[in-house]
């Protein structure tokens, strides 16, 4: 049944929802497909609200939205945000089909203490990196969101753990809060948009940094 709906792929984190739309499931066809996304729905509140509406605007807005039952497959760590968002659509599309990814519908062995723990972002991105390299290749794959995480898949392509430092918003907030003089930045995720980028040589920045902007950044 779901091999021939269309598909939702949705990526809930702890700040941003991210949705794309394919009119097929095939794999393949995803590498080709435009695919229509939702523009990126910030919440970093306890309200909801601003993720589910952006997601159900873009619903009713997108010409490329097909109206027949589709399928949602969701890869969540914020339970809340997802089941939120879940009730939303449905009201809207009750016809389509979610699902809620967890560790063991990801094809890929992984070498955790306890596995259940393992954040499904992150053996998400794995995975997907293993099967953009060579068999045999082993890596690092970094993802920086709310928090920043980099693991290491081995040469079998075996999960084997990783890091998981504070994203650049989390770092911003934390020096600013913790600091008397620190300023925070306004969008420290996004380098083009800050003071010290160089638009005429293309760097986001220079070391070392001679302005506190930029040394933070």
């Amino acid at each position: 049944m779901a091999k021939e709906r269309p598909l939702f792929a949705v990526d809930v984190g702890n700040t941003r929802v991210k949705v794309c739309f394919w009119t097929t499931p095939d794999y393949r066809s995803f590498l080709k497909e435009e695919r229509s996304r939702v523009p990126l729905c910030d919440d970093e509140t306890s309200d909801l609200s601003p993720v589910c509406d952006g997601v159900i605007e873009w619903l009713r807005m997108s010409s490329k939205i097909s109206d027949c039952p589709s399928v949602w497959l969701v890869s969540s760590v914020n339970r809340q945000k997802s089941d939120e968002l879940e009730r939303r659509v449905r009201t809207m599309r009750p016809k389509d089909v979610f699902v809620n990814l967890e560790l063991c519908d990801i094809p890929m062995k992984v070498e955790y203490d306890v596995p259940c723990r393992l954040g499904l972002d992150r053996a998400i991105a794995a995975f997907s990196a293993v099967n953009r390299l060579e068999v045999g290749t082993p890596f690092l794959v970094v993802d920086v969101g709310t928090a920043a995480t980099i693991d290491y898949v081995d040469s079998r392509g075996v999960f084997c753990g990783g890091a998981i430092l504070p994203g650049p918003r989390l770092t911003a907030e934390a020096l600013n809060a913790k600091t008397s003089q620190l300023p925070l930045l306004i969008d420290p995720e996004n380098m083009e948009t800050s003071d010290c980028y160089n638009s005429n040589s293309g760097r986001a920045l220079d070391y070392p940094a001679t302005e506190t902007q930029g040394a933070i950044r």
